[in-house]
């Protein structure tokens, strides 16, 4: 490295000591096609409830989302019983189901129980505006909302 370096006598022959020279493109530019993204299937979910008490006063829930005869995205789920309560597996079960798709999947949700498609639906801003305080499944029914939201 010489830190005499002459200035050069013009501009072209400056940038010639930091880079190869090579011979002008002639091609004009393109911007390369991207590929055309198909259109998701919509993705039909079923969904059912289980819920008992034990002997011992204990609850227990358990839900079922169902797409279809060997789809790899049906989903059965044994909620904790911290979480456990009426309705309760159907709403795990729908959110696990749903985790599994694409955002951009559309979905199209059949219900056992008419009070999840009711709260989804009907009662949802009512429970949003009390918070969700009069809801027995509320943990639950916020992180479904919230997924159904984000896709």
């Amino acid at each position: 490295f010489s830190p005499i370096f002459p200035s050069p006598k013009t501009l072209d022959e400056g940038f010639r000591a930091f880079v190869a020279q090579r011979p002008p493109c002639t091609s004009p530019a393109s911007q390369t096609p991207t590929p055309q993204r198909r259109t998701p299937e919509i993705a039909r979910i079923t969904t059912v409830n289980a819920h008992q008490i034990s002997i011992d006063g204990n609850h227990v829930s358990a839900g079922i989302a169902w797409f279809s005869n060997d789809d790899p995205h049906n989903v059965s789920v044994k909620l904790p019983e911290e979480l456990a309560g009426p309705g309760a597996g159907e709403i795990g079960a729908l959110l696990m189901a749903i985790s599994t798709l694409q955002t951009d999947t559309p979905i199209h949700i059949t219900t056992k129980t008419s009070k999840l498609q009711k709260d989804l639906t009907v009662n949802l801003p009512r429970l949003k505006d009390t918070n969700w305080i009069t809801h027995t499944n509320s943990n639950i029914m916020k992180a479904l909302i919230a997924k159904l939201r984000a896709r």
